[in-house]
């Protein structure tokens, strides 16, 4: 499914990352995240500033996200409760321009984090990378929850959903939603930087 225009646009601009280890763990070797995942871990990166349980409160968020749209069986049920929970209802525009320069709150961060595994897949490994490096378990944790996702609605979604938590495959990679809302957000055309300085530590175990 297409993204539509609005939210693609702020999630394309990022390289793929290099090959690393198992999704959602930190790689010594890879280099900081561009584009859409650069602008959104330096977000995160505030928000864990302000507030040291961001983490929790994110992936507690997520996984709200996570039961909700995998009860739905429309994609454009998907796309209009994503887009609805990442802006908070300000428009494209405006998350577009908070993206890199402030804290999100966990519940945006969380349904935009959604939205950028189902439209943009190719960049979600890198993503995963990131989160892991910002707080040690964050980045594993995510991917856990998606590969673990169920529920009764779109058989489609739902495999989508489970690949964007498993290492990243070979070939071409199904998109969900991709409508072209997203494009303003995610095809981010300027290079913002990724949290730096994170010591170089060897791949962590999946969590339980």
């Amino acid at each position: 499914m297409k993204p539509s225009g609005a939210l693609a646009l702020i999630l394309l601009g990022a390289p793929l990352p290099a090959a690393a280890g198992p999704v959602g763990a930190a790689d010594a070797h890879a280099v900081a995240a561009t584009g859409f995942p650069g602008a959104f871990l330096s977000s995160a990166r505030l928000a864990l500033a302000d507030d040291e349980l961001f983490a929790s409160w994110l992936l507690d968020a997520f996984q709200i996200h996570l039961q909700s749209v995998a009860s739905m069986t429309v994609p454009r049920a998907v796309a209009d409760y994503l887009e609805q929970s990442s802006t908070s209802g300000q428009g494209m525009s405006d998350l577009r321009a908070k993206l890199g320069r402030a804290a999100l709150p966990p519940p945006q961060a969380a349904s935009l984090l959604l939205a950028h595994a189902l439209v943009r897949p190719e960049q979600f490994p890198e993503m995963l990378d990131g989160l892991e490096i910002l707080k040690p378990g964050l980045g594993l944790h995510t991917a856990a929850m998606l590969r673990a996702a169920k529920g009764g609605g779109d058989k489609r979604l739902l495999s989508i959903l489970r690949a964007a938590g498993a290492p990243p495959p070979l070939g071409k990679i199904l998109t969900y939603g991709d409508d072209g809302r997203w494009a303003a957000v995610f095809d981010f055309p300027t290079a913002a930087r990724a949290p730096s300085g994170a010591a170089p530590r060897p791949p962590l175990a999946e969590p339980p």
